[in-house]
């Protein structure tokens, strides 16, 4: 009968550790990978988080077109970047020769004010460009949710 109190006492606290660790970090560290868009420790990446959408505008400079703290959409992102850079690199020529509309940049911090990743992409574009002379390919849906949350495209 102790074996099975044990057993059982052992199952609780690791499905508690589990759902603690999912609130309060974006990654689990045994399946963290650090690479150039996730390069810090992953327990950096915790919640809250929030993303700035931005946009250039001439008269007023770098201006946010909408925020979220939405725990879905700070994975997706991730999610999105972390596929495209396994893809592979794009050459830079290719972000400066991509079409050229306004300048556009998105921002993941946290609470905190880190700076935990950002993005600079122009608007009828699909490279982005991560830092570091490192440029990926946008996926289309996430360029596709870049736009309707900077200008309510859709």
């Amino acid at each position: 009968m102790k074996k099975v109190w044990i057993i059982l006492s052992s199952i609780v606290a690791v499905v508690v550790l589990v759902v603690i660790l999912n609130q309060k970090f974006m990654f689990n560290p045994l399946s963290f990978s650090s690479d150039e868009v996730t390069y810090k420790d992953w327990s950096n990446y915790t919640y809250p988080a929030k993303i700035e959408y931005l946009y250039w505008d001439n008269k007023n400079g770098w201006t946010i077109g909408s925020e979220s703290s939405n725990k879905k959409e700070l994975k997706f992102i991730f999610s999105a970047m972390k596929e495209s850079l396994e893809q592979g690199k794009i050459p830079q020529e290719e972000f400066h020769n991509s079409v050229i509309e306004r300048d556009m940049k998105l921002i993941i911090r946290r609470s905190d004010g880190l700076i935990l990743f950002q993005f600079d992409y122009y608007e009828g574009g699909n490279i982005a460009n991560i830092g570091n002379g490192n440029f990926i390919k946008l996926p289309s849906d996430l360029k596709d949710m870049l736009l309707e949350k900077t200008f309510n495209y859709f």
